[in-house]
C-alpha cells in the first residue's frame, strides 16, 4: 500500500473500543481530551476556533448543550453516554 493511500485508511477508519474506561485518560476533563486532539491534527488554528469546533463536534454527538459536559471528566458521565467523549474524540480526526 502507497503511503497516501495507508494514511488516508488511518484517518478514515476508527474504531471504538468496548472498554472506553480503559481509553480514555480519567484525569482529564472532556474540554482538554478533545482540545489536546484538534490541536494535534491542526484542525484549528487559535484557542477559540479549537473550542468552537469542539462545541460543534459534541452538540453532532449529542452531548448538547456542550457546556454542561466540557468541563466533566470521563467518569462522571452515565453508563448511557460514557462513550460519547470517545465518539467525539473519533469525530474530530481529520478526513482524508
Amino acid at each position: 500500500m502507497a503511503k497516501e493511500d495507508f494514511k488516508f485508511y488511518r484517518i478514515n477508519s476508527q474504531y471504538i473500543p468496548q472498554d472506553p474506561y480503559a481509553s480514555i485518560n480519567p484525569l482529564k476533563k472532556v474540554r482538554d481530551i478533545l482540545m489536546d486532539i484538534v490541536a494535534y491534527h491542526k484542525l484549528a488554528k487559535g484557542e477559540k476556533e479549537r473550542l468552537e469546533l469542539v462545541r460543534d463536534i459534541m452538540t453532532k454527538v449529542v452531548l448538547s448543550p456542550p457546556e454542561k459536559y466540557l468541563d466533566k471528566y470521563p467518569f462522571q458521565f452515565t453508563s448511557s453516554i460514557y462513550k460519547c467523549p470517545y465518539i467525539c474524540y473519533t469525530r474530530s480526526r481529520p478526513k482524508g
